[in-house]
């Protein structure tokens, strides 16, 4: 397992993968924390400006040890199995981290059950009705029969008329069967590939 830890950025990456975690704990210094558990063998990489304290011979001290500590760069920590310990806890974190598998979607209640097979009765309905008769075909036959009607009331229809005016008024009589079918289905229970549509 490779693991890779980057304080500054709130992540721990292992075997590839990815995930924000709080490491407000790590020491700020560290730039990155990569370890092979494999090869339990890793190495703590400090960022540029961290300073580490070094003992340096001065002659020019009255000290007697004539010793001076001065700040100088802090170089990168080769770490084994016991190295990397005080990191173990960044791997818990990137566990916890984890996505959370999706919960089971809730079975639905009786009015759900109950809303959803009425919807599907009225959507069957709709879809036979406009294969047949598309809306635009409805709204072109309505207007025709507005105009027949009132010939009609004026007592002047012709043969043709009559005859067109029927084959319309029986379109309406088809569509007002499927609508009654549809609502005596609605309130029997049944779902809509049970139904038996007019003709």
């Amino acid at each position: 397992m490779k693991i890779t830890i980057i304080p500054a950025d709130g992540a721990v990456g292992i075997d590839g993968v990815w995930r924000r975690v709080d490491l407000s704990n790590v020491d700020s210094t560290i730039h990155a924390v990569q370890f092979d558990t494999d090869a339990a063998r890793g190495e703590i990489e400090y960022r540029r400006d961290a300073t580490v304290g070094q003992e340096m011979a001065d002659p020019t001290l009255e000290d007697p040890y004539r010793v001076r500590i001065v700040q100088v760069r802090r170089g990168n920590q080769t770490i084994d199995s016991s190295g990397f310990t005080p990191f173990a806890g960044c791997v818990d974190l990137w566990n916890a981290a984890a996505p959370q598998p999706p919960q089971p979607a809730p079975e639905p209640t009786a009015e759900e059950v109950e809303a959803r097979r009425v919807f599907g009765i009225k959507r069957a309905a709709q879809i036979y009705i406009l294969t047949r008769y598309p809306q635009w075909r409805q709204a072109n036959l309505a207007s025709r029969a507005v105009e027949l009607v009132r010939v009609q009331m004026q007592g002047a229809l012709t043969v043709d008329q009559e005859t067109e005016l029927a084959a319309i008024e029986t379109v309406w009589a088809w569509i007002k069967a499927v609508r009654d079918t549809s609502n005596e289905a609605e309130a029997s229970g049944v779902t809509a590939d049970q139904i038996q549509w007019p003709a």
